[in-house]
C-alpha cells in the first residue's frame, strides 16, 4: 500500500499534490489515488505518455505542470507537457496555469 494515498484520503478537505507523478518508484500506485479529488498530480520530469496517461486517468483539471526547478531543467518537461497536449491551446492552458491558479484559489 502507497502510504501517501492513505493520507490524502485522511484529509478530503486538504488539497495534495502527487509530485512527480508518483516519479519511477511510485507512477503506478499514484494512479490508484485518480478517485480522490482533493489529489493534484504535477509532471515534474516526465514524459509525454506519462502526462498523457495521467491526464487520462485524473482528468484535465487535476494535472498541473511542474519543472522540479531549480533543481531540474525546465525545457524538457515543458515540451514533455507541450507534446501531451497535442496542440490542444485549452488543455495547455489549464496544465500550465488555469489549474494551479484554481488550486491555490488565485481567481
Amino acid at each position: 500500500n502507497y502510504e501517501f494515498l492513505k493520507l490524502v484520503e485522511l484529509f478530503p478537505e486538504v488539497n495534495f499534490v502527487g509530485a512527480h507523478m508518483g516519479g519511477s518508484r511510485y507512477f503506478e500506485e499514484l494512479l490508484e489515488g485518480k478517485d480522490l479529488k482533493n489529489l493534484y498530480v504535477d509532471s515534474s520530469l516526465q514524459p509525454a505518455s506519462s502526462i498523457e496517461r495521467y491526464i487520462e486517468e485524473f482528468g484535465v483539471d487535476r494535472v498541473l505542470y511542474g519543472s522540479d526547478w531549480p533543481w531540474g531543467y525546465q525545457a524538457p518537461t515543458f515540451r514533455a507537457t507541450k507534446l501531451a497536449c497535442h496542440g490542444d491551446v485549452d488543455l495547455e492552458n489549464k496544465i500550465f496555469y488555469q489549474n494551479a491558479k484554481k488550486l491555490l484559489n488565485l481567481e
